[in-house]
């Protein structure tokens, strides 16, 4: 988790703690680059670093994300079933992390950041 929810594992996510889902407590930045994926329930800067990284993005569908992020970007889940699926599918996300990276990355993100956070205004 984002350190920033830490304090609040239990109460904001009880249904994956009680899930096979494994929670890796330790330093994110450290974490980010052994994992397969990012589960999100909270708009974060996290799921853009994870794009960075080349990594599955999960969202939890929230109205917050619904509403500021494009849904076409992420893969979004509203249970635990459908987040299985999604998994199991292969389904990947739909940005590709070097337009974040090269040269033009100044650009790249700012275009990338208004096609995502401001798609559904």
């Amino acid at each position: 988790p984002h350190p920033s929810e830490l304090p609040f594992l239990n109460s904001r996510y009880q249904y994956i703690l009680n899930s096979k889902i494994e929670i890796d407590l330790g330093s994110f930045y450290k974490t980010l680059p052994r994992v397969d994926g990012v589960l999100s329930a909270e708009f974060s800067t996290v799921i853009f670093e994870a794009v960075i990284f080349g990594k599955d993005v999960y969202v939890f569908k929230t109205p917050l994300f619904t509403h500021r992020c494009s849904m076409e970007i992420f893969n979004y889940f509203d249970k635990l079933e459908q987040l299985y699926k999604i998994i199991t599918s292969g389904s990947k996300i739909k940005c590709d992390p070097k337009i974040l990276l090269d040269k033009d990355w100044r650009d790249n993100y700012h275009a990338f950041i208004n096609s995502v956070v401001y798609a559904r205004k």
